[in-house]
């Protein structure tokens, strides 16, 4: 019996998903915008946190692999329970699903990000607080910083699995786990620059 089909088409093309023009404009952001949004804002925080605040340059390097386990958890658990949710009658849960089932569906398409613009944009502002409330005034620029770089990896991982035959066993590595959730089974391989939480 031969395999469904998990995909409509591997070319870059944007479908539409809403009827409302509005809407449907708010769910297209080429895959560059969040690099020439979001690289300045490292720059200003780790400026603030190193020069403003005074923070010694080697308090990054017990945060870097503080972020790096934080990071992949989060992409696991915001991957599987959040972008595959069930939908419950929530607008912002349908405009979430909807937009990462076009992605699935069309999965080559420039215009619709692995995590929505307009979602992690409000979504800064909410991990920025958390890093304030979390490791106080001192430390929080640093740490958001640090947040921050990790979107744009994930972003430029991301991009790479649908768009670069890239010869770095690392991106390889995670584009053949993602690929697998795309063609293989969308109800495994959540995790993304990480396959360790779906191993777990």
């Amino acid at each position: 019996m031969e395999r469904q089909r998990m995909y409509t088409s591997m070319e870059d093309v944007t479908p539409s998903i809403y009827q409302n023009a509005l809407l449907e404009h708010l769910t297209r952001m080429h895959y560059i915008v969040p690099f020439l949004v979001y690289t300045p804002v490292i720059v200003f925080f780790v400026w603030r946190a190193l020069v403003v605040k005074e923070m010694p340059a080697w308090h990054f390097l017990w945060m870097i692999p503080m972020v790096t386990i934080f990071w992949s958890w989060l992409e696991y658990v915001l991957h599987k329970h959040f972008l595959h949710r069930k939908a419950d009658g929530s607008a912002t849960i349908e405009m979430v699903n909807k937009i990462h089932e076009a992605h699935h569906e069309y999965p080559n398409d420039s215009y619709r990000l692995a995590v929505h613009f307009w979602v992690s944009f409000l979504g800064a502002f909410v991990f920025y607080g958390l890093c304030r409330l979390i490791f106080g005034e001192h430390l929080a620029d640093a740490v958001f910083a640090s947040l921050v770089f990790y979107y744009l990896v994930y972003e430029f991982a991301h991009v790479s699995a649908h768009k670069i035959n890239s010869k770095n066993p690392i991106l390889n590595s995670i584009k053949k786990h993602h690929l697998k959730h795309h063609f293989q089974d969308d109800q495994r391989g959540f995790g993304f620059t990480s396959a360790i939480w779906d191993t777990l």
